[in-house]
């Protein structure tokens, strides 16, 4: 096996965090992996992976040797992307990370439709909503929601979603319906778990911003739960429109405080340093046009 196959063997069980992961991502056995790790081990003389029976933890000369050889394989993909780029079509491997609720319920057709109009393209997607650092983990792009932190990243805005606060109204019938921000002290609210600040909401209306400290028996990952939990009259949600926009249509739930909320863009974000243009802007393209007109717009004309 060539040094540049060990390199890579190592850099998917660092990843992947494990030898049956990577196994899988290879589409190789578990046993090939940690062979393979063994003997790189061995050449190199030193120890690079700590291995317990839960997890997997680098050495210092593990972190440096890992580092180096993810820097070489990107370069390795560069240089194949570049060859093809000239091409003027999308080939090789586009990896790209999405939010995982989100995606599942809105992306997985479009990428679906992505992969069909360009059948030479290999496409690797994670589904997730923790923080993905695409210049560390070796992604081409992701789609995020929120707002951008200074970073080196180009990022292009593909679309926008109203934030709102919306209940049930067995629980509006039962708890009453809040007038103005100030009232959802009172009330049970329903927080997500990944906003920094999941004990104050932030809306904005007539009266600029208004920060509201905010309680309730529920806080979890998960918008979709979020307003799944609404609807069985658990309290009120601050959410996503694409979250609630069925329920919202459908009238389990009905928006209060209709002049407050928020808006938050979904943005592409992609490294300045590669030579990905084709298939990225491709992606990006593609992505910016589907989403023009978003489906879970709709509600708000039902």
């Amino acid at each position: 096996m060539s040094r540049l196959e060990e390199a890579e063997i190592f850099v998917h069980v660092v990843k992947a965090g494990s030898f049956t992961a990577a196994a899988a991502e290879l589409a190789v056995t578990k046993s090939h992996v940690s062979k393979q790790i063994s003997r790189l081990e061995e050449r190199l003389d030193t120890r690079l992976l700590q291995r317990s029976t839960r997890q997997l933890a680098l050495t210092e000369p593990g972190q440096a040797y890992y580092e180096r050889c993810a820097e070489a394989l990107a370069a390795v993909t560069d240089a194949e992307d570049a060859a093809t780029a000239l091409q003027g079509r999308p080939q090789g491997t586009l990896r790209v990370t999405v939010p995982a609720s989100f995606g599942s319920r809105y992306l997985e057709p479009l990428l679906a439709d992505f992969q069909t109009e360009h059948p030479q393209l290999l496409l690797d997607v994670l589904f997730a909503d923790r923080f993905v650092d695409i210049m560390a983990e070796g992604y081409d792009v992701a789609l995020r929601w929120g707002v951008l932190p200074d970073s080196s990243l180009v990022a292009r805005k593909i679309c926008s979603a109203l934030l709102v606060v919306c209940g049930s109204p067995e629980y509006l019938a039962a708890h009453g319906e809040p007038r103005a921000p100030e009232d959802l002290g009172e009330h049970s609210c329903l927080r997500y778990a990944y906003n920094p600040e999941h004990d104050k909401w932030r809306l904005h209306g007539p009266a600029g911003e208004v920060a509201v400290a905010v309680s309730g028996r529920l806080r979890a990952n998960s918008g979709h739960h979020l307003v799944v939990a609404a609807c069985h009259g658990l309290g009120l949600a601050f959410v996503p429109e694409f979250h609630a926009a069925d329920a919202l249509r459908d009238g389990k739930l009905r928006r209060v405080l209709p002049q407050w909320g928020d808006e938050k863009q979904l943005w592409a974000l992609f490294p300045h340093a590669r030579h990905l243009a084709v298939k990225v802007r491709a992606f990006v393209d593609f992505m910016a046009e589907r989403l023009r007109s978003p489906e879970w717009c709709r509600w708000r004309g039902a």
